[in-house]
């Protein structure tokens, strides 16, 4: 369909509002704490990415009658899920090479991410797919940077990734907030 706008009703507004304040709680939490947040960084970012995969599918499940690539936000969500529930339940969570393990993993999360937001919303016109494709690029490179980041300096990345994981956090979930104000508004779709 190449209607972008969908009603309030098939894409929930508070999903992406709540994923937006999702990711600005997770990026103060990183910011204003980095000593708890290095102990508990794996419990965070599971729980961030399961809620975050929950939300897309319900955003999916909603549009799937009006939206044709609707199963790329379910994917996505799926592969969120999965990786969320990983990294919680990683026997190896505590130990030093599951952090970087855990890194490599939202590198992948936030590669493939970013990459079928961005797919995902060249069906959108106007500021859907605007928001959309800027979510979708801000995802990628919190990917990238943090896979340089790995590659160049694998031991010092972990504290040095908080900083990368907060700003990420920050930025996607005022984007997310913005964005949900207009999908309550009729003016865009929910991605």
């Amino acid at each position: 369909m190449t209607n972008s706008t969908v009603s309030v009703s098939s894409s929930p507004w508070w999903t992406v509002l709540l994923r937006g304040l999702l990711a600005i709680a997770l990026g103060i939490l990183l910011l204003a704490s980095p000593e708890f947040a290095i102990g508990a960084l794996a419990l965070i970012l599971g729980f961030f990415a399961v809620i975050d995969g929950v939300l897309m599918i319900v955003v999916a499940l909603g549009e799937r009658k009006e939206y044709s690539r609707w199963v790329l936000l379910l994917i996505q969500g799926l592969i969120a899920v999965i990786i969320g529930i990983v990294v919680l339940f990683s026997p190896v969570v505590s130990a030093g090479v599951a952090s970087v393990l855990l890194l490599w993993l939202f590198v992948i999360y936030g590669v493939i991410l970013g990459l079928a937001s961005i797919v995902a919303s060249t069906e959108r016109s106007g500021s859907g797919r605007t928001w959309g494709i800027v979510g979708g690029v801000l995802t990628l490179l919190f990917g990238i940077v943090l896979a340089v980041f790995l590659i160049v300096n694998p031991r010092g990345v972990v504290e040095l990734s908080l900083w990368i994981i907060a700003i990420w956090a920050l930025i996607s979930g005022v984007v997310l907030v913005i964005a949900s104000f207009r999908v309550k508004s009729g003016k865009i779709a929910a991605f």
